[in-house]
């Protein structure tokens, strides 16, 4: 859930790092990244008035209202900081350093690129890599790499079926 990766992710960074979510922050019933990020944090949600005010301005511009689904992308975690851009309605969300943002590539790049200041530090990288190797055979140099990398985290997960070998490796770290 994404609930459980956000949890899961902050426990890697930590406490000052930056953790980034994209989409799922529109009018439509399956929008539930407000919600989840916020129940992670164990906060609810409540109607942000200024994000209110400026989707109503941008809505009546283009002579429509703000009816409830709508009223959805104005309700955000309790006690979150809000950011805006000049150019768009739509706000960067962020609660405990874990920044919401919408899905649609030109927002997310637009808000990102106008608070690239607060993005600066240590970056954390993660990959996920796929063999038919067996976790047996696996096992000794996986071992080896986390012992020579202790700062690095190093996860095997076998997803083979009877008969048939596939892993995932998965590797994060700063």
């Amino acid at each position: 859930t994404i609930q459980e990766s956000v949890l899961r992710l902050k426990s890697v960074v930590g406490t000052d790092g930056v953790i980034f979510t994209s989409g799922g922050i529109g009018p439509t019933h399956d929008d539930v990244t407000y919600d989840a990020v916020a129940g992670a944090f164990g906060r609810g949600l409540a109607v942000h008035q200024a994000t209110l005010e400026r989707m109503a301005a941008h809505y009546a511009s283009k002579k429509q209202e703000v009816n409830d689904s709508r009223l959805r992308m104005a309700t955000l975690p309790e006690g979150c900081e809000v950011l805006f851009c000049e150019e768009t309605w739509v706000p960067l969300v962020v609660l405990e350093g874990v920044h919401i943002l919408p899905g649609i590539p030109r927002l997310f790049q637009m808000m990102v690129s106008a608070q690239a200041h607060r993005f600066q530090g240590r970056r954390f990288h993660a990959v996920s890599l796929f063999t038919r190797v067996g976790e047996g055979v696996l096992a000794t140099p996986l071992a080896q790499v986390a012992l020579e990398h202790p700062e690095v985290r190093i996860g095997s997960y076998p997803k083979g079926q009877e008969g048939e070998d596939s892993v995932k490796i998965v590797v994060e770290g700063r």
